[in-house]
Formats: C-alpha cells, sequence, structure tokens
C-alpha cells in the first residue's frame, strides 16, 4: 500500500519537530550541566581562598607565638612578618600574604598633646596650627594660624 504525499509529509513534520525537540533538550541538559559544572569550580576556588586566609592567620600567630611577654618592638618577627604585604607565601599551590600592622602606635592628631605632636616628623608652625585648628580659642600661637575660615 502506497502512502500519500500528504502523509508522507505529515510523518515528515512530526519527524521534524520531535528531533527539534530532542535537539532542544539536549541543549537544555548541556546547559544545565555546564552551569552545574562552573558552580562546583567556583565552590572549590572559595575552599581554596579560605585555606589560604585561614593560612595566613595562622602565620601570624605563629609570628606573634615568639613574643617574650611585656618586650616588645618594631624590630620582631611579628613586624617585620611579609615586608609590609609585598611578600608572598606558598600553600600549595595557592599563594598569600600577610601584614601586621601595629594601630597601637598611631597617633591620633585629634587628642596627641604638643609634646607628642614634637616628636612627629612635623615643623613647629605645622604642629601651631594643628593645636590652633583644634582649640576654640581665638589667640593663635607663634608659628600658628588662626582664621574664621578654619
Amino acid at each position: 500500500m502506497r502512502r500519500s504525499r500528504t502523509q508522507q509529509g505529515a510523518t515528515f513534520v512530526v519527524t521534524v519537530a520531535v528531533l527539534a525537540g530532542l535537539v532542544a533538550i539536549l541543549a537544555g541538559v548541556a546547559s544545565t550541566h555546564r552551569v552545574n559544572a562552573r558552580a562546583a569550580l567556583n565552590r572549590m576556588e572559595m575552599r581554596r581562598a579560605q585555606f589560604a586566609a585561614e593560612a595566613g592567620i595562622q602565620r601570624a600567630l605563629a609570628a606573634f607565638d615568639t613574643l617574650k611577654p611585656g618586650v616588645v618592638s618594631q624590630q620582631d618577627d611579628w613586624a617585620t612578618l611579609g615586608t609590609n604585604g609585598a611578600d608572598q607565601f606558598l600553600l600549595g599551590d595557592v599563594s598569600f600574604r600577610v601584614q601586621i600592622v601595629d594601630a597601637g602606635s598611631k597617633v591620633n592628631l585629634n587628642t596627641a598633646s604638643a609634646q607628642t605632636l614634637a616628636k612627629l616628623p612635623l615643623t613647629q608652625e605645622q604642629v601651631d596650627c594643628l593645636l590652633d585648628w583644634r582649640s576654640s580659642n581665638l589667640n593663635p600661637r607663634p608659628d600658628g594660624a588662626k582664621d574664621d575660615y578654619y
């Protein structure tokens, strides 16, 4: 029995539609697989970064273990560790940088006394101007400045 052209055309259209549907499903599965693979890679990179950060913290804590109680200086291992963040420490195939900053040795310019400011690399004019700027007194210091502009 011979099929008519209409039946052959209908079969062809159905076959093309089924193939197009299968290709669409395959493309969706491939896309989902790619997204899942990328997500797994991102999670792995995050874990590696976390391990590197924890290694940096442990390295800094190890530098503090060598301190003698009550005897601390800027020449100790903790102060020179990492050469101000320029050195890279390797941990397997990742690296990290460490710098420990002594925040306790910084000077608060808003509350520092004239004697403390004089020890800094400032000129007397700069010290007087800073003290004049901080004070509400209208009389300037010898090398200072008072102006309504401030």
